[in-house]
């Protein structure tokens, strides 16, 4: 018979037992459980089985009462038994029913419990909550619809604007007035653009300039002496008959002088007043030749301007033989009359050194540099 055998009961005899064999079996047992008993506090059923061992069918070898068996078999420690010193008072007991710990914690003592997934966050679409975006009718069918053109900003304007050079010219033949005196230079150029905008027979009476030659130096301010009137009558006096708004300008460049006058005419179709010979004497912007439209660019340079001179047809021993006007002169032969302000008894701490307009703007805020920065 194999060893593995000796211990299973199908391959051992059944034999009554006798009393000496289980008085001496008593007697080892008492020995062995003193010594478990003051060592711990084991229990009987559990030194029989650890003396007899268990037999492949789970009872203690040995026992030849059934219900003692049974009884060992189920024996367990009562609450109040103290643990087996050393042994982990957290572990559950070997064969305990009761299963490992899910990774989710569990409440009570039945089965864990899978707590689901939240839903999604309702969409409220028409005061009606629901877990699935709503679909307008033809949304998956329709493309996108394409975006409206943009116009240009300055599409109202005529000639609308285009790219390549561009020249224009608003003076109106027999439009300008020739001052009737030295000092009325302002004046005169006033009665000049009202003759270019408003629809009318042109004017040149020297009564005519006398009135605006009044009013300009009403509204002038208190650093003017001697005689003439000064941008600011010029602005105020225009806007005052009806063609402005006109506001005063300060370039810083010559250049950038000139680039917003002719940007100025362009938007505003209304000529622009400049601030000649250190600003002592007045011309009237009526046109320019540019490199690029200015309401289709800002990237332009001026070439050539026309300019209505009032002075014309006197002769100046300083600055020589005005151009009559419509002539259109380069940009290089301004630059001979268009001077920094300078002017010789009174100091102007802002327009001094810089490049002095009246220029138009738009009504509608369009167009307003003095609103720029």
């Amino acid at each position: 018979m194999r060893s593995d055998r000796l211990y299973d009961a199908r391959y051992r005899q059944r034999r009554r037992s006798s009393p000496v064999g289980a008085i001496v079996g008593l007697l080892i047992v008492a020995l062995i459980t003193g010594t478990v008993l003051v060592g711990g506090g084991a229990y009987l059923g559990q030194a029989l089985i650890a003396v007899a061992g268990p037999d492949a069918s789970g009872d203690p070898a040995g026992t030849a009462d059934p219900a003692l068996a049974a009884a060992t078999r189920t024996a367990r420690p009562d609450a109040t038994t103290a643990p087996v010193r050393g042994a982990d008072a957290t572990a559950a007991p070997a064969g305990d029913p009761t299963p490992l710990p899910s990774r989710r914690p569990r409440t009570g003592s039945g089965p864990a419990v899978t707590t689901p997934e939240p839903s999604p966050v309702a969409e409220e679409i028409g005061g009606i909550e629901t877990d699935t975006p709503v679909t307008e009718p033809g949304d998956a069918a329709s493309p996108e619809p394409a975006p409206t053109a943009t116009p240009r900003p300055w599409s109202d304007l005529k000639p609308k604007p285009r790219k390549g050079p561009f020249s224009m010219d608003i003076y109106k033949e027999g439009a300008m007035a020739s001052e009737a005196t030295p000092a009325w230079c302002v004046p005169a150029a006033m009665l000049t653009m009202l003759n270019i905008v408003k629809k009318r027979k042109p004017i040149t009476s020297v009564e005519e300039q006398q009135r605006l030659y009044n009013l300009a130096r009403r509204h002038s301010t208190d650093k003017l002496t001697g005689l003439g009137a000064e941008p600011e009558g010029w602005a105020e006096g225009l806007n005052r008959e009806g063609i402005g708004p006109y506001i005063v300008h300060i370039g810083m460049s010559r250049r950038l002088a000139v680039r917003e006058a002719a940007k100025a005419l362009r938007l505003t179709g209304r000529p622009v007043g400049i601030l000649a010979w250190r600003g002592a004497h007045s011309m009237v912007l009526t046109g320019f030749k540019a490199t690029a439209d200015p309401a289709w660019t800002n990237d332009f340079e001026v070439t050539d301007v026309t300019i209505a001179d009032v002075w014309w047809p006197r002769v100046s021993s300083i600055w020589g033989t005005s151009l009559p006007p419509g002539t259109s002169e380069s940009f290089e032969r301004l630059t001979e009359d268009f001077l920094p302000w300078r002017r010789p008894d009174v100091p102007y701490p802002k327009k001094d050194g810089n490049f002095i307009l009246v220029l138009p703007v738009r009504d509608d805020g369009r167009y307003d540099p003095s609103q720029d920065g």
